[in-house]
């Protein structure tokens, strides 16, 4: 079984990157950063993982710019949150099974560019204003791709019972501080309103733009939207209104504001200037990332993470069209991804459920297209942009 790892690992690009010194150099920035961040400026990360103590020895698994995993050598404090990812198309998942056991047997070092490192550093606790009585944690770190921004998702795991304790987001560029704090104020407005729909906040520190949550236990979802997904949908309606008209005049505003393509603006514009209708519709929690990979099934239902996104008082249908349009995008780029949207039963139940007429909810899926179009080009995302726009 290892033998066939390292074959099919020979010809991938992201098993070979910590090959190349200008790689390297940046991995170890990358690196250097989140565990500074994690056990105090004094933290040293060496290569020379023989000099460390066994439990503060880590392997770092490479993705396909730069680092995509820092885990404890011991699988034993590792697997409790390898095991809950789930990679989606096939290719990607026999790796992952695949590595997951070279981990479990200990023989994840020998998989081609796959580092040993050693940390020399305190506790987490202190760093990231967390207590536990008589419980010590050990980091398993995701680290986000590079862009403006990126971050680190790091997992603290119990040392003596090796249970999922919190989840801390560190920043690792200029813009994540932004997004990490406006997820917990989001998840502080959303303890108020009700409990077990997101992950309750336990800290967040303004100045160093890091927070951490609670765990949420649970595998993720499969990309089937299913009755749970649905449930879950229906019970964040914040009890306020909101209007067709009123959105539509909101993005107008932000087409006109910025530098787009003029003759997508245009038609954009157009699109816009025939919502005319002011009738109220329910206005809801809009999570801003309803994806398979941010959803969990738990014992108590579905529950959301990754609430960088969210907004309060937004659209009803937004995420449930976002559900789809991402996986389109993502799974082979199908422009005809909203074809037979209708025609769901889930989505009829939805509908249903919120007493939304036919045209109103063509108008939401037109609006939320829309909405998710300008968000890619305001961020640069030109070919996400475009697909988005073939699709209105």
């Amino acid at each position: 079984m290892l033998n066939f790892w390292l074959f099919l690992c020979a010809g991938c690009p992201e098993f070979m990157s910590g090959n190349d010194s200008s790689e390297t150099t940046l991995i170890d920035s990358c690196i250097t950063d989140t565990f500074s961040q994690l056990y105090g400026p004094a933290a040293l990360v060496t290569e020379e993982w023989r000099l460390v103590p066994p439990l503060q020895r880590f392997l770092v698994i490479p993705g396909k710019s730069g680092p995509r995993w820092i885990v404890p050598e011991r699988a034993r404090l590792g697997w409790p949150v390898l095991q809950q990812w789930r990679p989606y198309d096939v290719y990607s998942l026999c790796k992952w099974v695949l590595l997951a056991v070279a981990y479990r047997c200990g023989q994840l070092r020998r998989i081609p560019g796959v580092r040993r490192i050693g940390i020399a550093g305190n506790n987490v606790q202190p760093a990231l204003g967390i207590s536990v009585e008589r419980e010590r944690f050990v980091p398993v770190v995701y680290i986000g791709t590079p862009g403006k921004s990126r971050k680190a998702v790091v997992t603290l795991v119990g040392l003596h019972d090796a249970k999922p304790f919190g989840v801390a987001k560190l920043p690792l560029s200029g813009g994540a501080a932004t997004n990490i704090l406006r997820e917990a104020r989001m998840l502080e407005q959303l303890a108020s309103f009700k409990a077990g729909v997101a992950p309750k906040l336990l800290s967040a520190d303004a100045t160093t733009g890091r927070a951490v949550q609670e765990v949420v236990a649970g595998r993720i979802t499969g990309r089937r939207l299913t009755g749970r997904h649905i449930d879950w949908l229906c019970q964040v309606q914040t009890g306020g209104t909101i209007t067709l008209m009123e959105h539509s005049r909101a993005l107008a505003t932000r087409v006109r504001k910025l530098a787009l393509d003029q003759r997508q603006s245009d038609y954009i514009m157009l699109l816009l200037q025939e919502i005319v209708d002011a009738t109220p519709l329910p206005a809801v929690w809009v999570h801003g990332d309803f994806a398979p990979w941010n959803l969990k099934e738990t014992v108590h239902g579905l529950r959301a993470i990754d609430w960088e996104e969210a907004q309060k008082g937004g659209l009803p249908l937004v995420d449930l069209v976002y559900f789809f349009a991402i996986q389109g995008y993502l799974f082979g780029q199908r422009q005809d991804v909203m074809d037979g949207f209708f025609c769901q039963p889930l989505v009829q139940r939805y509908m249903a459920a919120f007493n939304l007429t036919h045209q109103q909810a063509n108008r939401l899926v037109l609006l939320a297209l829309t909405d998710f179009w300008l968000k890619r080009a305001q961020q640069g995302e030109q070919q996400h942009a475009a697909f988005l726009f073939a699709v209105i």
